[in-house]
C-alpha cells in the first residue's frame, strides 16, 4: 500500500502600508516658534538657538503668523490648517535696522514608532531600498528674492547654546527652497564644501505665488537619486518623467532632524512654509490622513481552515477589501471560511474618511506544502497512520 500526505498552509507575510513619518502645519498661536509641540512625528518641541540676536541684542526668532496658507483652497484635496511659519518676526529690521538676519528653527524627527523601523539605518532615515517623501507649501511672503530660506535635513546637531546653526558645517545633509545665489526654487545636496556636492536649480521663480514643493528620495547603495515636483496634480503619485529636477548623483546621507528659516543677507526676504510633511508616499503629503491602515492575518492556517483578515482602526473610517477569486468585503476584519487553493494571492484593503481614500496596504497569502511521504510497502502486520491538518 502507497500512502502520501500533503500538508497545504496558507502562508501570510505583512507588506509594508504608506507611513506618515512627521507632520507639521504649524497650527499654533501667532508668535514665537519656539516651544511650540504639535504636529505629528516629533520627538520634543521646535528649538531656537538662545545666540540668535541682532547686532543690538535683539532676540531673533522663527515666528508663526496668520493666517493659513491658503493653498487648500485653490487645490481641492490638499488638506491645510493652522497657520504658517516665517522664517523670522518682520519687525525685527525695523527696530534694529541691522542688515543680515540668520534665523532657524530645529526640530527631531521621532524615530521610535515601530512603522519608522523599517526606513532606519543606525538609528537615521535612509535606509538604501526605501524611498522618502518630503513636502511642504512656500512662496515669498514679503520683500525681494535676495536671501535665503527652505527646509534642510540634518544628520545630528550640535547643542544651540554653541551654535545658532546647530554645527551646519557638520551636519547639514540636503537644502530645498530658495538658495541665496539665485532667485528660483532649488534642491542642494549640501556638505560643507565637500567634494560631490550638487546644486540643482529649477526655472521657476521664487515669487508670491504659492508653490507645493515635493521631493522625493531613493536611497540605494552609493549614491541617491533624488526627484523635485513643483505643484503636481494632487489626484496620483507624480511619474518620474514629469520632475523639474532628477539628481542621480545626490551623495549619501542619512537624516534625523528638520531645520526651517531664514536668511536675508541684507535684503528685505520673508519666506512663507506650511504644511511641512514627510511620508513614505505622495498621498500623505497631500493629505496625511490618507495614510493606509496596517493590514494583517492570522495565517498560517491550513486549507479547509478559516482565514481572517485584519486592518488597523483608523477613526471614522470604512474599509474596502479586494483579493483573489473576486474577492471583495467592506467589513473591518473579514473572515474566508473554508479557505481553499483560491485563496491564495494578495489581499489590499483601503480606508475611506468622508472624501478621502487612503493608499491600500496589503497583504499576501501564499500556498505551501510539505515534500510528499515516501512510498511505504507494510507487511501484514505494520500499521500505518496519517495526521490530518485541522
Amino acid at each position: 500500500m502507497r500512502i502520501v500526505t500533503v500538508l497545504m498552509v496558507l502562508g501570510i507575510s505583512r507588506a509594508a502600508s504608506a507611513t506618515v513619518i512627521a507632520s507639521e502645519g504649524f497650527a499654533y498661536s501667532a508668535g514665537n516658534l519656539a516651544g511650540a509641540n504639535g504636529g505629528v512625528g516629533w520627538n520634543g518641541a521646535w528649538l531656537n538657538s538662545p545666540l540668535n540676536v541682532d547686532a543690538m541684542g535683539m532676540p531673533l526668532d522663527s515666528h508663526v503668523v496668520t493666517p493659513d496658507s491658503t493653498y487648500a483652497a485653490t487645490h481641492p484635496g490638499f488638506v491645510s490648517s493652522g497657520n504658517k511659519f516665517n522664517g523670522y518676526g518682520t519687525q525685527t529690521p525695523n527696530l534694529t535696522g541691522n542688515p543680515s538676519h540668520d534665523v532657524r528653527a530645529f526640530r527631531f524627527i521621532d524615530l521610535t514608532p515601530p512603522e519608522v523601523t523599517p526606513l532606519l539605518d543606525a538609528g537615521r532615515l535612509g535606509k538604501d531600498g526605501t524611498s522618502i517623501w518630503v513636502g511642504f507649501v512656500s512662496r515669498l511672503a514679503s520683500g525681494t528674492s535676495g536671501g535665503h530660506g527652505g527646509v534642510h535635513l540634518y544628520d545630528g546637531l550640535t547643542p544651540l547654546d554653541q551654535d545658532p546653526l546647530g554645527g551646519k558645517l557638520a551636519h547639514e545633509r540636503v537644502f530645498m527652497g530658495d538658495r541665496a545665489s539665485n532667485t528660483v526654487w532649488c534642491l542642494e545636496r549640501a556638505c560643507g564644501g565637500c567634494m560631490g556636492a550638487t546644486s540643482d536649480d529649477t526655472n521657476v521663480q521664487v515669487n508670491g505665488t504659492l508653490r507645493f514643493l515635493v521631493y522625493r528620495f531613493d536611497f540605494l547603495p552609493g549614491n541617491e537619486t533624488v526627484r523635485m515636483w513643483i505643484d503636481p496634480p494632487l489626484t496620483g503619485t507624480p511619474t518620474n518623467a514629469s520632475a523639474v529636477v532628477t539628481q542621480t548623483a545626490f551623495l549619501d546621507f542619512r537624516f534625523d532632524t528638520v531645520q526651517a528659516g531664514s536668511t536675508n543677507f541684507g535684503s528685505t526676504e520673508v519666506l512663507e512654509i506650511d504644511e511641512f510633511r514627510i511620508a513614505t508616499s505622495f498621498g500623505e503629503l497631500v493629505d496625511p490622513s490618507r495614510a493606509a491602515p496596517t493590514a494583517s492575518s492570522n495565517g498560517p492556517i491550513c486549507v479547509g481552515g478559516s482565514l481572517q483578515l485584519f486592518a488597523s482602526t483608523v477613526p471614522g473610517a470604512t474599509y474596502a477589501w479586494t483579493g483573489p477569486h473576486g474577492f471583495t468585503s467592506t467589513q473591518q476584519n473579514p473572515s474566508i471560511p473554508s479557505t481553499t487553493a483560491a485563496a491564495a494571492g494578495t489581499y489590499a484593503v483601503t480606508a475611506t474618511v468622508g472624501a478621502v481614500t487612503s493608499t491600500e496596504a496589503t497583504v499576501t497569502v501564499s500556498l505551501g506544502a510539505d515534500a510528499a511521504a515516501p512510498s511505504v510497502t507494510a507487511p501484514a502486520a505494520l500499521t500505518v497512520t496519517q495526521s490530518i491538518c485541522n
